[in-house]
């Protein structure tokens, strides 16, 4: 914990639904923080058991989507400066000292971009996800998430951290491919009730415009088989994406 009198306060929050099997390690790499904030959407298992074992003050609220059960994570933390951290993530040492430096510096952004070493699978997928910086450090009083899924801080112009954030997504390709398939679905619903409609155009040429960028500007083949059935699920997954549309269009 910090006891700095000028080192501003953090508070780390985290949204759970049944996470028992890889919170321990999220909090154990958070409990330096000020503040550890879970709020739960009904699990069924040990996870708010884990969380009341590192002193996080448990809250159970309703999930109605991911952008608003984060803003009311950050709503019940007592400090302004709020670190989003997801249950299947891990701050390294270096990322936590980094944190520290910069909250405390006169100069201090609203909001900082995280890097984040993606493993899938088991290893590291350096190339075919791309880019993943997301805003995870912010200071509430400026900046808030917007969106039901694939959130985004918004508020402020953003910083960038050096150190990684770990990232441990799903162990088997099946997991990942369920879970992909699920945000997506949720994602076309929102899409559609902003006015977004079905295009036989998208559904004929994405795919092959998908895979291209994933497994080859991206190069995703340096990751291996991994790689290629990552961007081919992501590149089925934009004629996918128009066909969940149609559906939804026939209701």
């Amino acid at each position: 914990m910090s006891t700095a009198t000028e080192q501003p306060m953090i508070s780390a929050t985290i949204i759970t639904l049944n996470e028992a099997a890889c919170l321990q390690r999220c909090l154990a790499s958070a409990q330096w923080m000020d503040e550890l904030v879970v709020v739960d959407s009904g699990s069924g298992d040990a996870t708010c058991d884990i969380a009341r074992q590192f002193s996080a003050r448990v809250i159970q609220h309703n999930f109605e989507d991911f952008g608003s059960q984060k803003n009311f994570a950050a709503e019940q933390a007592r400090h302004d400066w709020i670190f989003s951290i997801d249950a299947d993530e891990e701050i390294t040492p270096a990322l936590a000292a980094e944190i520290r430096q910069v909250v405390a510096a006169p100069e201090a952004h609203a909001c900082y971009a995280v890097p984040r070493e993606n493993i899938y699978f088991g290893k590291p997928l350096r190339h075919v996800m791309g880019i993943d910086a997301p805003v995870r450090l912010y200071r509430k009083s400026v900046c808030q998430f917007d969106g039901p899924v694939h959130e985004k801080v918004v508020g402020a112009e953003a910083g960038r951290l050096e150190n990684n954030l770990r990232h441990y997504s799903c162990e088997t390709f099946d997991a990942w491919q369920t879970k992909h398939r699920t945000y997506l679905h949720m994602d076309a619903k929102q899409k559609y009730a902003d006015g977004r409609r079905c295009s036989l155009a998208n559904m004929v040429a994405a795919p092959a415009h998908v895979f291209l960028l994933r497994y080859l500007r991206l190069q995703g083949f340096r990751d291996g088989y991994a790689g290629f059935r990552v961007a081919l699920e992501m590149a089925l997954s934009a004629a996918r994406y128009e066909i969940y549309l149609a559906r939804l269009g026939r209701r």
